[in-house]
Formats: structure tokens, C-alpha cells, sequence
């Protein structure tokens, strides 16, 4: 023991203790490359081996103070040759075992899990709500524009008839002319082929439209022949025929009338009434006579099956010098100059092109036959 302390105190350092600690650095380097090459394909940390330009001092206090870190110890036996590190400290610092999960954890995770695997909802209550105002919605629009459509454009009524309309308007046509003897062949072949034309057409484009003229010679049969041809036209309702006066409408007003007129013409030829008389045109309040135009148009009318005759009475009979159409001319001249002077020209206009297209133009009758045939 002296001797070492003589050693120490002299400043140098003994030979044994060198070796050892030459011993030991040399153990540390070989044990961390070994680490390293187990722990090289785990991806486990690694420990760096040790440099060996560090003086044996500085050596022990690193390694020293790595073993407090990992909580292992080093133990020297013999001379200082065998170094025995605990190997299972270290370890388990640099490649520590999995922690069991503790309840809370376990918990949480199993939380996780039922919620994961919990059915979703299909959808929310406001989403099945905005989806079923869209739908109401959609409907609602193609439900009010079929209804426009179906007012505009009523469906087709199949008219079925116990009578042969052709044959039963052709001999009745005959029979009148043989009633009406002061009428022209040109009146009554206007009639007739037009009157024929319609009722062999399955799929007509466009009403049958009569206007019969009167001068006031004519004034008294007039009307009498109008009803006369509608029985021929539609000898189911004969006994019940749509008419419109102009007599009895002429102290209304002018949007009652129409209305009035519009609702009658529906309710007729929705019910398979196949004629419509118009007594007096000229007597309608004005503007209702328009309500004529869509009844009477060449494309879009809404029931193109039917017939309406109009009648009208002229204040004066034509020139004699004129020639029968240009006879025929002076009744739209009446209608458009002075009956409805007052109202838009292009309006009348348009009217007269759709009702007065077939103008047939009487002459009056002395006989007392027909007198009798019209009471």
C-alpha cells in the first residue's frame, strides 16, 4: 500500500492500472461493435465505439458515466482482464421490451374499435328533409305544367257518333236547299263542301267555321237556317245545342260575357257536343268576340272537331254590281270598320282571318214555306 502511495504520489501513473484500462477500452470497442451488429437490421440505436485517441482517464470517466445512464454496472475481476457488464440492462435500454397497455389504454382502444366498426348513419334527418322538399318541389312544377298544358291542349275526345255524320249532313244539306229555294247554288256548294270536307277528315287541323251574313231581307231566317245546319252537323244534341246569343250578352259586361261564353264553349265540347252557334255577332260586347280567336285558329284551337257557326246581320244589302266574292268582302269590312272600329286593328284583324275564312252570304226568302218551316 505504501509503495502505491509512493507511486501515486510522485505523479506517474502504475503500469497495471494502464493495462487495465488499455483492457477495458479495448473490451468496450469490441462490445459495441458487437451491439452494433445486432442491432443493425432492428434499426435499434447504436453505440458509437469508443475513440482511442482519449487518454485512459478520460476513457473511464465516459464509460463511467455511460454505465450510470443505462443503469449498468462493471465489475473487475483478476487482474483487471475480464470485464462483466450487466448485459441485461443495457439491453433492455437499447431495445426495450413493449409495454402491456394499461386499462385506461385498453379501454380507449376498444372504444376506438366499436366506433369504427359501428354502422353510419345513411343519412342525417335534415338531409332526407332537403331531399324530400326537392322532390315536392319538382313535382309540384311538372304538375302545374301539365295542367297548363292539358288547359291549353285538352286530350282528343274520340267522337263516336250512332249517325254517319257524312251521309246524314249531305242529305240534310239537300233537304234545306229544297226548303231555302232563294239561296245561290254558290251558298249552298259553300256549305256543303266544306261542311263534307270536315266530317270525312278523322284528323282535322282546324275547326269548321261558318259565318252566315244576312242583309236585313234575310234578317228573319237567318238564324232559322244556322240552327237548321247544326242539326245536321250534330244530330245528337239536337235538342240541346250550345248557343250564345248576341241579344242577351250585349247588356253584360264585356270580360262577364267572355267569361260567360268561355266557360259554356268548354263545358259543350267537353261533353262531346260537336257544334257551336254564335247568334248576333256583331252584337257581342267588344273585346269579347276575341275569345273566338283560339277557338277558331288553323293550328293550336283546342278542339278541332267541332263546328261554329256564326251569324251576322248586316245593316244594308250589298251592291248588286258587286260580284259574290267581293259581297262576301263587305262583311269583314262591316265587322272591321264599324262594329270593331274602336278596338286594336291588328286584334281584329287577326279574329276576322280565322272566322271569317267561310263566309256564306243569304238572300232573303217570301215564300210562306219556309216561314213555316222556321216558326
Amino acid at each position: 500500500m505504501d509503495s502505491e502511495s509512493s507511486d501515486n504520489g510522485s505523479g506517474e501513473v502504475p503500469q497495471t492500472t494502464v493495462l487495465n484500462e488499455e483492457n477495458e477500452d479495448a473490451r468496450m470497442r469490441a462490445y459495441t461493435e458487437e451491439e452494433e451488429e445486432n442491432a443493425g437490421d432492428k434499426g435499434s440505436p447504436k453505440l458509437e465505439a469508443l475513440p482511442s485517441s482519449q487518454s485512459p482517464a478520460a476513457t473511464q470517466q465516459l464509460v463511467a458515466s455511460s454505465h450510470t445512464a443505462r443503469n449498468a454496472t462493471c465489475s473487475y475481476t483478476g487482474q483487471g482482464k475480464d470485464v462483466n457488464i450487466e448485459h441485461l440492462h443495457l439491453h433492455l435500454h437499447l431495445h426495450p421490451e413493449p409495454k402491456e397497455p394499461t386499462t385506461s389504454e385498453k379501454g380507449d382502444k376498444t372504444d376506438k374499435t366499436e366506433h369504427d366498426t359501428q354502422p353510419k348513419p345513411a343519412a342525417s334527418l335534415v338531409n332526407i328533409l332537403s331531399s324530400a322538399v326537392v322532390l315536392l318541389s319538382i313535382s309540384g312544377v311538372v304538375m302545374i305544367a301539365v295542367s297548363i298544358a292539358l288547359y291549353n291542349d285538352p286530350p282528343k275526345r274520340e267522337m263516336k257518333s250512332d249517325f254517319d255524320l257524312v251521309k246524314v249532313f249531305g242529305n240534310g244539306v239537300e233537304e234545306l236547299q229544297s226548303s231555302f229555294t232563294n239561296q245561290t247554288e254558290r251558298f249552298w256548294r259553300i256549305l256543303k263542301n266544306r261542311g263534307l270536307a270536315h266530317l270525312r277528315n278523322t284528323n282535322p287541323s282546324q275547326p269548321l267555321v261558318f259565318l252566315l251574313a244576312a242583309p236585313p231581307p234575310a234578317h228573319d231566317v237567318v238564324d232559322c237556317l244556322a240552327i237548321k245546319l247544326a242539326e245536321k252537323l250534330d244530330p245528337r244534341h239536337k235538342r240541346n245545342l250550345a248557343k250564345i246569343d248576341g241579344t242577351e250578352e250585349k247588356s253584360y259586361p264585356a270580360d262577364s260575357s267572355k267569361r260567360k261564353m268561355d266557360d259554356l264553349l268548354k263545358d259543350k265540347f267537353l261533353a262531346g257536343h260537336r257544334v257551336a252557334l254564335i247568334h248576333h255577332l256583331e252584337l257581342l260586347p267588344p273585346p269579347s268576340p276575341l275569345l273566338f280567336y283560339s277557338y277558331c285558329d288553323d293550328q293550336n284551337a283546342p278542339h278541332k272537331h267541332v263546328a261554329i257557326i256564326f251569324t251576322v246581320h248586316l245593316p244594308a244589302e250589298p251592291s248588286s254590281s258587286l260580284s259574290p266574292k267581293e259581297a262576301e268582302g263587305t262583311v269583314e269590312k262591316y265587322l272591321s270598320n264599324e262594329v270593331w272600329s274602336k278596338y286594336e286593328i291588328d286584334a281584329v284583324a287577326a279574329l276576322l282571318s280565322r272566322i271569317a275564312d267561310t263566309v256564306a252570304l243569304m238572300n232573303g226568302e217570301s215564300n210562306d214555306s219556309v216561314k213555316a218551316f222556321c216558326s
